[in-house]
């Protein structure tokens, strides 16, 4: 099936493809592309700023609002294996948590990160969260003379009722505060 778009605005391009992907046919694929003048961030930072502000499990709970804990499992030098667990979304949705194994690297001038789900023994799951599936999940981070450009492609299973149209109305917003609060981070 087609990408259908969610969301287009001048810096934010986001879509799904309704009928996922070879990894899990259920749920849709999301891919998103979103650049931020690097005029909006202080002068100095760089994709390894960026990165470190987004990976790092001491720093990304400050101010990434979703995230009740972030923390990592394991760690080597070739990959991490990092729990997360999101706040409460509404009183509707209970919390969800997430275990994947993650490798990052730079290549190109280019930051790329890959992860997906591991499984519950290096986190038990509780009846805190229900656990939500990171089929694959998959971001770079780049830059030119002006831009700072953000490019993901995933499919999650996050265990909701109807996923197409929870996500037609609360990916964008979220993802444009999820992008505002680490341009504050940053800049703070």
């Amino acid at each position: 099936s087609e990408y259908a778009e969610l969301f287009n605005e001048n810096n934010m391009h986001l879509t799904f493809k309704q009928s996922g992907s070879f990894l899990n046919s259920k749920f849709p694929m999301i891919r998103m592309t979103l650049f931020i003048p690097k005029s909006e961030f202080k002068e100095g930072t760089t994709i390894q700023i960026l990165d470190h502000f987004i990976n790092n499990p001491e720093k990304r709970p400050k101010w990434d609002v979703t995230l009740k804990e972030y923390r990592n499992l394991e760690a080597t030098d070739i990959y991490s294996i990092l729990y997360s667990l999101m706040k409460k979304p509404n009183m509707f949705i209970s919390q969800r948590d997430m275990i994947d194994k993650k490798i990052d690297f730079y290549a190109n001038n280019r930051f790329y990160s890959f992860a997906t789900s591991t499984p519950d023994e290096f986190q038990p799951a509780t009846k805190e969260a229900e656990r939500a599936i990171d089929y694959i999940s998959g971001y770079s981070i780049y830059e030119d003379e002006t831009n700072f450009y953000f490019r993901s492609i995933s499919q999650v299973d996050f265990k909701l009722p109807s996923v197409t149209s929870v996500m037609k109305f609360t990916l964008p917003p979220k993802l444009k505060e999820w992008y505002a609060n680490l341009k504050k981070a940053i800049n703070e």
